[in-house]
């Protein structure tokens, strides 16, 4: 399945990174994450991907997002706050169809010194209340697009099966540290009351993607992103599954803005796997998640962002999207997707539209 260890990944994931942030300077929260999306960044997490998998395997990587941020209420009356500031996702699949889908909400904070203060970093009456939710994960009363409206994507979500339920793994904080850092200017912490930036971000990443735990000091084992059912939203009362999968879902309803994106524009999503024809739209009911080889090379990497027509064509580059989370985007929240198909016979070109 994977022809190099977790380190190497490890070191490939923090080079992109450590680019990332040196395009920056270290400028602030909103620079540094919007740099994480642009089309390197994107063509470069494919080719970690590719360098970690058998030579007959392919991988994707693949940007959505929605134009405001979930809010999490755990009371009727209280404000709520926001569930974090980004998702990552990660897909596995084999000749056969879908293995396995993983997701991690990530809350990013800008450290205010070079050595990062403990979870959650920063204070504040919104800092208290979503940490509440990212490291409890107590029942959700609602779950709204924005705090403004009115109807709730979601009502009475409850991720954590029993007492005893690890549910850590469901979100991680990430801190990119002020200008000037000279180690890995991105690091993660768990959602633990004064847990230490001890592990980076590339970490993180390769234990989504293989999932695999981060060991951690005085902490121990901690997992990275939980396993969720796609095309699962119904079951009552609303679980991990429904949670991810609504995420998902709003993300489908939002094109990518033009003024971000260009070409871009009129698309639900940015993907280095642009060789695939256009699809039709395919929606939760549409059975595509079953061990069908031919619809899982025709639609797979389009369908799990649920967002139908989303392949894009042409060999044209679009224009960089690292100004959409700044200024007037400061509420969106991108979603990173990762795919693996593991395969020594299943055989689709690799991907040439970002080289």
């Amino acid at each position: 399945m994977w022809s190099t260890d977790a380190a190497a990944m490890k070191a490939d994931f923090d080079l992109i990174f450590q680019r990332a942030y040196d395009r920056t300077k270290g400028s602030g929260e909103l620079a540094n994450l919007a740099e994480l999306f642009t089309d390197a960044a994107l063509k470069s997490y494919r080719e970690a991907l590719l360098r970690g998998i058998d030579p007959a395997s392919r991988a994707s990587a693949d940007i959505a997002w929605i134009d405001k941020r979930p809010i999490a209420k755990l009371k009727a009356d209280s404000p709520g706050a926001e569930l974090g500031d980004m998702m990552l996702v990660v897909n596995h699949f084999d000749p056969a169809g879908h293995v396995s889908s993983r997701a991690c909400i990530l809350e990013v904070k800008q450290s205010p010194s070079m050595v990062i203060p403990p979870v959650p970093v920063t204070s504040g009456k919104s800092t208290i209340n979503q940490f509440a939710i990212l490291s409890q994960w107590p029942r959700i009363v609602e779950l709204k697009a924005t705090g403004k409206n009115f109807h709730p994507l979601l009502r009475n979500v409850v991720t954590r099966d029993s007492p005893t339920r690890d549910v850590l793994a469901q979100a991680w904080y990430t801190a990119v540290c002020p200008k000037g850092s000279q180690k890995q200017p991105w690091m993660v912490a768990p959602a633990i009351k004064d847990a230490e930036f001890s592990q980076t971000l590339g970490a993180l990443f390769t234990a989504c993607c293989r999932s695999e735990s981060l060991h951690l000091p005085d902490v121990g084992p901690v997992g990275v992103g939980r396993e969720f059912t796609p095309n699962s939203t119904l079951n009552s009362p609303a679980d991990w599954n429904a949670l991810v999968n609504t995420i998902l879902d709003v993300a489908g309803s939002y094109d990518l803005p033009p003024a971000y994106f260009g070409q871009g524009a009129g698309s639900r999503r940015r993907s280095t796997w642009s060789s695939l024809p256009a699809l039709a739209p395919v929606g939760f009911a549409s059975g595509f998640w079953n061990s069908n080889l031919l619809n899982f090379g025709l639609g797979c990497f389009t369908t799990i962002l649920l967002i139908g027509v989303l392949a894009l064509q042409g060999s044209a580059l679009m224009a960089p999207p690292r100004y959409w989370l700044r200024r007037r985007r400061r509420n969106a929240f991108p979603i990173l997707t990762l795919t693996i198909a593991h395969s020594e016979t299943f055989d689709l070109p690799r991907d040439r539209s970002l080289d």
